[in-house]
């Protein structure tokens, strides 16, 4: 018997009413000694699997409560959205917060949570913030992914203007925060102002770290952030349907958030891997979110697990990411592709509203040229189109050089090496 086990066992319980989970879990049987056996049996989860169950995925008193609503609006309009991407649902009896992701393709995924579900999500990252700076907390930092930060409220903080920058900048300058949250883009692209601009902004102390998440970090990026900001970055890995998976320690490694999460590899078969430094894809489940059971849900980043043996004295296993491979790369860029057109759909899909792709892949098929293949309602989409190159031109200035072609119809996406669908892959890289 082990504490894992027994966690399992009463999260199982716990949404042992989910008509779901009910058809899967022969609940008659389960006990301590065979939870186990029957949990690396249950099937893997991916989004294709909650959108095929609608009426049957969350839990009883989800349904009850919002059986008033208009479950298609709630989970697929993106008009209705806040600035954070998610939406406060009042049910007969209580609120749910939505919260919308959007994975490898970019599609828009809804994740439904309580407030109880959140606050302990949060509470477990200020844990982990706080063993960097113990005077850290949520308001004397500068957060912006997620959050109500009220110097950005009237901010487009992926539009980068100038005059934008300069009112942030000035408001970094006047309240000196202990800490930030990003991503490596936004970092980069202020730290691109403050250099050509010749500020002073930061002092050797000013700042006790900067929280970074969502994608790579270049060599090149990473020596200009912290010419900047002159602090430590600290890697941050997860996704919004639990928030964090794994959190930077000071020695550097990644270690998994064993507080609410099993986090574990499974191979090309979706079979767990019970051994250590054996490569596989990341699975997760959620021991306390029972309204949306995320079991052995499946993230899709490749990664290595090692046994723990850290000086910082955390315990839980490490998990170390395997990199892009070449055919990751945008060739003739210094750009990774699945990063910038994963962000480009983002903004299609929350900010454009086109919300009629089922699937899309782009392929670099030559040195300057790309295929743009669209599973969609809406053939020869001119505003897609135009909309996709003006969202990749702000990041990828090269884009001018590219010829695109645009193909719809049906299709299967492709897989890289590890057998993870990808939304770009390049077949020109040796």
């Amino acid at each position: 018997m082990s504490g894992v086990d027994e966690k399992l066992l009463k999260f199982l319980y716990k949404i042992k009413e989910n008509k779901y989970y009910q058809r899967l879990i022969d609940y008659g049987n389960l006990d301590i000694n065979n939870v186990q056996d029957l949990y690396r049996n249950l099937p893997i989860m991916e989004k294709s699997r909650v959108f095929q169950n609608l009426d049957t995925y969350f839990s009883d008193d989800f349904y009850e409560d919002c059986k008033n609503c208009d479950l298609e609006d709630i989970f697929f309009n993106t008009r209705t959205l806040s600035k954070n991407h998610d939406k406060i649902i009042n049910g007969k009896k209580r609120q749910w917060i939505i919260e919308f992701t959007t994975g490898s393709t970019g599609r828009p995924f809804p994740i439904v949570k309580t407030r109880a579900d959140k606050l302990m999500e949060s509470a477990y990252l200020l844990k982990q913030r706080k063993k960097y700076d113990k005077e850290v907390t949520l308001d004397n930092g500068f957060k912006f992914l997620h959050s109500l930060q009220p110097e950005i409220e009237n901010v487009d903080v992926w539009k980068f203007n100038d005059s934008d920058i300069d009112f942030v900048v000035s408001k970094w300058i006047e309240k000196k925060p202990k800490w930030m949250l990003a991503t490596p883009q936004i970092y980069t692209r202020y730290a691109d102002y403050i250099l050509n601009k010749d500020l002073q902004v930061f002092g050797a102390n000013d700042i006790s770290f900067i929280e970074y998440t969502s994608q790579n970090v270049l060599p090149e990026e990473e020596e200009k952030i912290k010419k900047v900001y002159k602090c430590r970055m600290v890697n941050s890995f997860g996704t919004r349907e639990c928030w964090n998976i794994a959190y930077e320690c000071k020695c550097g490694n990644m270690h998994v958030n064993n507080d609410y999460l099993i986090v574990e590899l499974v191979n090309q078969s979706n079979q767990i891997i019970d051994d250590y430094h054996k490569e596989g894809n990341i699975v997760v489940t959620h021991l306390t979110n029972t309204t949306m059971p995320l079991v052995k849900y499946k993230y899709g980043d490749i990664a290595k697990r090692i046994k723990s043996n850290c000086e910082c004295g955390n315990t839980s296993d490490i998990l170390v990411f395997c990199k892009d491979r070449e055919n990751a790369k945008l060739v003739n860029t210094h750009y990774y592709g699945t990063d910038i057109f994963r962000r480009v759909m983002r903004g299609i899909y929350f900010h454009d509203y086109i919300t009629d792709i089922k699937k899309i892949s782009i392929i670099q098929d030559a040195d300057y040229h790309l295929s743009v293949y669209l599973d969609k309602e809406k053939k020869e989409d001119g505003y897609f189109e135009r909309r996709f190159f003006e969202r990749t031109k702000t990041v990828v200035e090269e884009i001018d050089k590219f010829d695109i072609k645009y193909i719809y119809g049906e299709f299967m996406m492709p897989e890289t090496t590890n057998y993870k669908e990808t939304i770009f892959k390049n077949i020109i890289s040796k």
